[in-house]
Formats: structure tokens, sequence, C-alpha cells
């Protein structure tokens, strides 16, 4: 019964409002929820610009991407399992944050995220953690090497939006939440 009142209460306040919404997070966990709510912010989101989507399974955060929010997006914070999203993207993005499950046995990530971040020039600021709370800026030689191509690599919580919305406190930027929240 609690899972009909929220999505009741959801549907109205994006019937209301959704159309006005640019900055939109939720994380969820029940997967016959999350199928109406997909279809909800579907229907009534169609200008967002910052996305926080966790706990969807990979094909709902693909079709939510693909459907509405292509055209307007400019941050997107997302989980991503095996599946491949380079197709839906959005050609400018200011901000991604991806959340990866990599099989550690699979690949040196690493290695790779290096290569190609070298090679294109396309980053600026650059933050990677691990599972295991591992921060990409406390391995100084690797970060000397990034230096080398001009790529900053930061914190990963100093360049998490979706962690500075729930904890604007906490945060050193509190002008780009702002910028964020309009």
């Amino acid at each position: 019964m609690d899972g009909l009142i929220s999505i009741e209460s959801i549907e109205l306040l994006l019937q209301k409002s959704g159309s006005y919404l640019e900055n939109f997070g939720y994380k969820i966990r029940n997967s016959l929820i999350s199928q109406r709510h997909l279809e909800l912010i579907i229907k009534y989101c169609k200008n967002l610009k910052f996305l926080d989507f966790h706990g969807y399974e990979n094909r709902v955060t693909f079709r939510v991407i693909e459907n509405i929010i292509k055209q307007n997006l400019n941050y997107l914070s997302i989980n991503i399992g095996r599946d491949c999203y380079g197709q839906v993207l959005p050609s400018k993005l200011e901000y991604l944050s991806l959340t990866l499950t990599i099989k550690r046995s699979s690949y040196d990530i690493l290695h790779y995220t290096k290569e190609f971040i070298m090679n294109e020039k396309r980053v600026n600021y650059l933050a990677i953690r691990n599972s295991y709370n591992i921060d990409l800026y406390d391995l100084r030689d690797v970060v000397k090497e990034f230096k080398l191509h001009n790529i900053k690599v930061r914190s990963f919580y100093d360049l998490s939006l979706s962690d500075k919305l729930n904890h604007p406190r906490d945060s050193l930027n509190n002008n780009l939440i702002d910028y964020l929240r309009g």
C-alpha cells in the first residue's frame, strides 16, 4: 500500500511541476515501482538538465536517457553495469559521473582510462574512486602523469555533484550547487 501511495504522490507532483523541473535525483530499489516511476518521468519531465539516477536497472536508465532528456541534459550521474551507454549519452555534457561495475579480473581500467583520456584531450578534470574507496587523487605518481597532459585530478568527493546536493553544508563548492538549483 505504501508503494501505491508513493506512486500516486509522485504522479501528482510531476503532473503539476514536472515541466518546470530542471534538476532531478532519485534512488530506488524496487523494480516494480521503478517501472511506474520511469513512465512518470518520461511523461512529465521534459526539461531536465541535471539527473542523478541510481538504483534503477540498466535498461531503465537507458530508456530514460534515450527517450526524453537527451536534448537538454548537461549533468548526468548514473550507475552502469555491463551495458554500453555511449550511443545514447547526450553529445553535450558538462558533467558526467559514472558508477561502473567492472570485474576486477576483466580489465585494467586505469590503464585504458589513462590512454583514452590522454589521447582524446577532452577532459579537464578527472576523479575516480573504486569500490574500496581508493581515490585516484591519492596516487601521486598517476596524478603527476595526468598533469603532464594538462588534466587536473581532483578528489572524487570534490567533483561529485550528487554528494554536494545531498550535503551542501559540507561542500566547498556551494556556488555550483546554487547554480544547479537555479
